[in-house]
């Protein structure tokens, strides 16, 4: 069974090779990472990552774990805590001379490595982890082709627009309804 530190790492990786900053790694028992209050409580994400004028939030486990999916919907409920984390990033730009742009695209992922899921979930992206740290995102419909860079297949399938997206072995599937 994959732990919790294998599909953080895993994520935090290929978000490095995709040319992310990563602003947070929090990983298992680990400590001094930045707290973020949400509607009256203290949650410390897994992973905060910076590209451009995109922020990925992400709650990691072993395997799929709702309490992860309810600690990021009450997340991205909470202005304040989307402001915490706007200035904690504006904050990481300025101390390492990037451009911080006026306007900033939060996205929020679970990923984990049992307990597959298919279906998507609205504005969470889930990545699933293979134990050969290949990932698989089941992707929102919050614009998530936005995160990648390579387009190869695209087709209609039961009135959902499905694109597979493959880089750097990479699958990603987007899926639209509507």
């Amino acid at each position: 069974m994959a732990s919790e530190d294998f599909v953080s790492y895993s994520i935090m990786k290929y978000f490095q090779q995709e040319g992310w900053y990563i602003l947070q790694y929090h990983p298992p028992g680990g400590q001094a990472c930045f707290a973020v209050p949400v509607l009256g409580d203290i949650t410390y994400p897994d992973i905060i990552a910076y590209k451009h004028n995109k922020i990925m939030v992400m709650e990691n486990k072993g395997r799929y774990s709702q309490s992860d999916i309810e600690k990021l919907t009450k997340l991205m409920s909470d202005p304040n805590a989307l402001r915490h984390i706007k200035e904690f990033t504006k904050t990481y730009c300025i101390q390492h001379k990037l451009p911080f742009p006026t306007v900033l695209e939060f996205f929020y992922g679970h990923g984990y490595s049992i307990d597959r899921v298919t279906e998507s979930l609205e504005k969470i992206n889930l990545f699933f982890v293979h134990e050969n740290r290949t990932i698989n995102l089941i992707s929102c419909h919050n614009r998530p082709y936005q995160l990648v860079k390579g387009m190869i297949k695209c087709q209609i399938k039961y009135g959902m627009l499905r694109t597979i997206i493959v880089h750097n072995g990479l699958y990603m599937v987007l899926l639209y309804l509507g």
